[in-house]
């Protein structure tokens, strides 16, 4: 099992040899994307370095999670789109063969690789899931979701060996919260208790990191976020909660002989 980040939401996941791509977000790619999705830091993977893949796993149909050159990569290699019914929708309207639409509840086996789909909380997509992806270990990728005791009871089935989550989100007047940020990860990790937790959706310029600290994903605050996250990493670790923070671009495989439950 071995995870590699490439920014945002997009990880790249080998389990037992199965290769998955979460969440593709190559851009923004141009004027318009750059208004609605302004991003910190580009990909580390483009088109020039990302290595076979058998599957995107897509969470919404958001540009921030699936935009036009993961269509164009899914189109190109033959890669399986596996995803949310409204991205499936667009990646068959693109001209994209294979493909699998989910709702939360689902299971699939791809290349005996056990796929459930997971509910998801997105105000701004219906159709949004998670995943717990299994084999010899278990994988959950949250997608952009808010803290749901559906999603916990959903997860009981399973011990989970890594939790890729959401960790900042945006706000809006009288709808709140369209997803989780630190303080609501804490809470997931209290209650799930993964062997590893991650946080993820850290590159999207203005989304909320840490509220109560004031604590937005900036470009002119990067060492406020870091020591936010560090911070966090501190507590997670006094509750004997593993926390990781991934370096985009550096393959990690959790530690197999972990204690921490």
């Amino acid at each position: 099992m071995e995870i590699t980040l490439s920014g945002h939401m997009t990880v790249l996941i080998d389990i037992g040899g199965v290769h998955f791509l979460t969440d593709p977000w190559f851009g923004p790619c141009n004027l318009f994307e750059r208004i609605l999705a302004p991003r910190l830091m580009p990909p580390f993977m483009g088109l020039d370095n990302i290595p076979p893949i058998d599957a995107m796993i897509v969470s919404h149909n958001h540009i921030d999670h699936f935009d036009s050159t993961a269509i164009d990569l899914a189109r190109r290699t033959g890669c399986t789109v596996i995803g949310s019914t409204k991205a499936v929708r667009r990646a068959i309207k693109n001209g994209i063969d294979n493909t699998i639409a989910l709702k939360h509840g689902d299971e699939i086996n791809f290349k005996g690789v056990s796929i459930h789909a997971v509910y998801a909380a997105h105000p701004l997509a219906s159709d949004a899931i998670g995943f717990a992806v299994r084999k010899s270990g278990t994988i959950y990728f949250s997608g952009d979701t808010r803290f749901s005791q559906e999603i916990i009871d959903h997860l009981s089935g399973f011990h989970v060996d890594i939790a890729l989550v959401q960790a900042a989100c945006a706000r809006y007047p009288f709808a709140g919260k369209d997803g989780m940020d630190l303080t609501d990860l804490m809470l997931f990790a209290e209650k799930v208790r993964p062997s590893w937790t991650i946080p993820l959706h850290l590159d999207c310029i203005g989304k909320w990191l840490d509220p109560g600290r004031g604590i937005r994903i900036m470009k002119e605050n990067k060492e406020e976020v870091s020591e936010a996250l560090r911070d966090w990493t501190g507590v997670m670790e006094s509750k004997s909660l593993g926390a990781k923070i991934l370096e985009p671009g550096k393959p990690w495989q959790p530690v197999k002989d972990s204690n921490v439950r």
